[in-house]
């Protein structure tokens, strides 16, 4: 790669003079550009730069007292202006649920992993003053369902379980969005009839599949 940068071969080139000489996988247009720009400023180093994080020192006194002090400079607690935001937003929130009902119209989706526990008693009677046998922890048992549920203000309107150890997939997503809109129907026709649902995945990503 030096020799031909010191050649002075265009970009197209340089990959596939060094292939021909060597062989056809020794090399790639991304390596190539990569080495003449480290030839370019001026470095011809050849070795592995070091990798990984660079080991510090700290001294245990100095790192205390800075955690210490960011402990300070970062509370938990919301500063006014953060307070006032908060107060602005619900406010706005029951004056939109005053005047059109928002919060009635809002659709809850949330899934829930439910592992199968096979429990047994391991308590025993003992004498007093006695020390109890230590028993080994029981296994993860890895046998789970998922169930996903949807409710609103009026309550639960559908639940569902996944076979075992499936998760949610775009194509279930949708089957249940469609079949979610059909109990609506049934079940709060004002709902779908005069304005869309709000759908809302409690603390969870969005579906991004199209």
């Amino acid at each position: 790669m030096e020799y031909e940068f010191r050649r002075g071969s265009k970009a197209a080139e340089r990959a596939r003079n060094i292939n021909d000489v060597y062989d056809a996988n020794t090399t790639n247009d991304r390596t190539t550009r990569y080495w003449f720009a480290r030839f370019c400023s001026g470095n011809f180093d050849l070795r592995n730069e070091p990798r990984g994080r660079p080991k510090i020192l700290v001294d245990n006194d100095e790192l205390k007292a800075i955690v210490e002090k960011l402990d300070k400079w970062v509370p938990h607690e919301f500063n006014e202006r953060q307070r006032e935001i908060r107060a602005e937003t619900c406010l706005a929130l029951l004056n939109r649920h005053a005047n059109e009902g928002i919060l009635n119209g809002i659709v809850f989706y949330d899934e829930k992993w439910i592992l199968f526990d096979n429990h047994k008693c391991s308590a025993s009677w003992l004498d007093p003053g006695s020390v109890p046998k230590q028993c080994p922890k029981r296994k993860m048992i890895f046998k789970k369902v998922m169930v996903a549920v949807w409710w609103s203000s009026a309550g639960v309107i559908r639940y569902s379980f996944l076979p075992n150890g499936m998760s949610t997939t775009s194509d279930i997503n949708c089957e249940e969005l469609n079949t979610i809109m059909g109990k609506l129907a049934r079940l709060q026709p004002v709902l779908v009839n005069r304005s869309a649902p709000l759908l809302l995945h409690d603390n969870a990503r969005p579906r991004t599949a199209q």
